[in-house]
This record gives C-alpha cells, structure tokens and sequence, in this order.
C-alpha cells in the first residue's frame, strides 16, 4: 500500500525520512566531494521542516564546505558570515553543526589574510577553543581539532609571540593525540604535520629575540602536558632537521594508508619539500614539488592554489644561487614562470590584500630584480 492511499505521512515521519536520507547522502558526497546531490536535498529539507531547522543547517554546512574549496575566498567568507549569523541564531550553544560552521567562519576571515582577518581569526579561533573546552572537555577530538586550528592561526598572524605559542600548542597536540589516539592514526598524524609547518615557519620567520607575549596559556587549559619553549627562540638547524623528520615521518605513513596521490600525502609531500629547502637541499626539493605538480595534473588534488609553483620557484632560484647545477640559466628562467603562476593562482583564488598573495607578489619581486628585470 502506497503512503497517499494510507493516508498523510506524519511530521515526525517525513522528519525521520529526510534525516535518513541525510545521512546517506553526506556519506555518499564525503567520498566524492559534490555537493550537488546535497543541493535538492537541502531544498526538500527546507521546505518540510524550515531553512533554520538543524538537519536544513546542517546540510547547507556540508553544501558550503564543498563549495568553498574551488570558489574564491571572498565568496565564501561572505557566506560563512552569513551561514554563521544564522546558524547562533537557531542552533543551541552546545549543536555540533555549530561548531563546524564555527571553525569554517574563522577560517575563511583568516583565509582573507589582511592584518584586520588574521586577528578577528586568531581571536575566534581561541574563543572557538575555549568553548570547546567547557563544553567538551580538553581531549575530545573537537577540543583539540579547535585547539590545532589556533595554533594554525597564530602561525598565520605571526605578531609577537604568536610563533612561539604556536609551537607549544602544535607540542601539546601531538603528546595529547598520542596519548589518546596513539602514534598510528590519522588525527595524530594531522597535528604532526602542524608542528612541522610551524617549526619551518620558526625557521624562516623567527620571533624576536626578547618577546614575552602569549607565552602563559589560559587558566583553562589544564590537562594539557608541559613544554619546553626555549627551542623556538631563534632559528636553529635542529628546528628544520626536527620538521624534516616529522614530515617525512607522516608522509611515508600517509602514502601506505592513503595512497601515493590522495590530497593528504600530496600535502604532506609539500612539507616535506620545503624542510628540504631550509635544509639546503633545493634540487631535491624541485624533484618533489615537481612530482606533486605532475600529480596534481592528473587529481586536481585540494591543494592551496599558488603553493606548489611558489615552493617550486624558491627551490630552483635557490638551485641557482648555491650552483648547484650547470643550467642556470634555464633554472632562473622556470623559476620566473613558476613565481608568475604562483601569483595567478593566488590572485584568482584569494582577495588582493591577502597574505599569501603579497607573499607570491614579494617573491616574485625579488626574482625579477636578481634577474634583472622589471617586475610585470
């Protein structure tokens, strides 16, 4: 017998449905990042049960979260802005979907990369953390997803101090993850490689001698480990040997349980590039990033736009300056090309003031003018 002869369907069942249906369609879209079988669902779902019910959120938060990773960034932190508003508005405080919407919201204003977005970030980041923390506790996978997302930010700002307790807490998250999840899992792998990446950003960019700034943590941040914070005073070679062996660590991990070509160890991959870089080995850095870029042709894994090309770019001038080779002339001249296109990607992806656009911009500069050319 068909429901129409058996009469109306009841709410509460029509609510059961579409939340079944949910569910079986975010683990469909998980595996195969479209969002458009999301779409109509999140219309049916809206149409039932309201646009501010918390299945109709939590649907348009895995919708956007799929968008967001090819459309620019100003697009899309116009969205989470919006989605966020409305979602505190209908969500209760302790709605796991909120949190999501959360750390997406703090991240496309961190994405956004003026010095106003990196600090309202930093800043929803800790609030974001703290949160958590009351509600969750400090080793609940959210907790400590948030706390890492902070460190991330920190990075990201870098103002004084910010480099250095970006570096604890990266510490802290891989003792705690350790501690819970061991040593062969893939959470803890995530706050390995965010330890790595900060301590090669130690390296390059090193707080100033003397700082004293966000060095105590908060009050309630008990249960997590001590740490030592001397190691990131000023940049040492230990710091890139450490970084090195972290990422190395997670990409040999990463491609046996992923796979040579999945977006996590392409990532990885990256990392591992760079430590090569600071640890003055550029020429098998460029065989690296060369590999992640022939890869990338293949994938289109979500990788950042422009940090390939850049990353490739700094190996061969580096190549150049150390003679490392007998060509170059040609390795100046790719490395010019993979400056402009790192400038591209970025400009057709992020805002003009962004960070990691003034980054590719000044890079670029600066290779031109050792070639002794006028910047286009």
């Amino acid at each position: 017998m068909t429901a129409s002869a058996r009469g109306p369907v009841r709410a509460d069942e029509v609510e059961r449905r579409l939340r079944g249906r949910a569910h079986t369609v975010l683990a469909y879209t998980e595996a195969t990042a479209d969002p458009w079988p999301l779409v109509g669902l999140h219309d049916r779902i809206g149409a039932a049960l309201g646009p501010a019910d918390p299945l109709a959120l939590l649907v348009e938060y895995h919708v956007e979260e799929l968008r967001s990773r090819t459309r620019s960034v100003a697009e899309s932190a116009r969205v989470w802005a919006d989605l966020h508003a409305r979602a505190e508005a209908a969500l209760d405080w302790h709605d796991t979907t909120l949190m999501g919407i959360k750390a997406l919201y703090a991240r496309y204003a961190r994405l956004s990369g003026g010095p106003a977005d990196l600090d309202a970030a930093a800043q929803a980041y800790e609030v974001e953390w703290l949160r958590r923390l009351a509600i969750l506790g400090p080793r609940a996978d959210r907790t400590l997803t948030a706390h890492a997302n902070l460190a991330i930010a920190l990075r990201d700002r870098g103002g004084p101090g910010d480099l250095r307790r970006a570096c604890q807490i990266a510490r802290e998250e891989v003792a705690v993850r350790r501690d819970v999840y061991g040593a062969d899992n893939a959470f803890t792998w995530i706050a390995q490689l965010v330890l790595a990446q900060t301590l090669l950003r130690v390296a390059e960019r090193p707080d100033q001698p003397g700082e004293k700034a966000a060095q105590q943590r908060p009050p309630e941040a008990d249960g997590y480990p001590p740490v030592r914070l001397d190691d990131v005073e000023r940049p040492r070679p230990e710091l890139v040997a450490e970084g090195r062996a972290l990422a190395a660590q997670v990409l040999s991990s990463r491609r046996e349980r992923f796979g040579a070509t999945s977006d996590a160890t392409l990532r990885t991959q990256l990392v591992f590039a760079q430590a090569l870089l600071l640890a003055g080995e550029p020429v098998r850095a460029a065989e690296e990033i060369r590999y992640v870029l022939a890869t990338n042709r293949r994938v289109s894994a979500n990788l950042d736009p422009g940090w390939p090309e850049l990353l490739l770019a700094r190996a061969l001038l580096a190549t150049v300056l150390r003679e490392d080779g007998d060509d170059g002339g040609d390795s100046l001249d790719e490395a010019l090309r993979q400056a402009r296109a790192a400038v591209e990607a970025r400009r057709n992806r992020y805002p003009a003031d962004a960070q990691r656009v003034t980054e590719a911009e000044l890079f670029e500069l600066e290779a031109r003018r050792f070639a002794g050319q006028e910047p286009e």
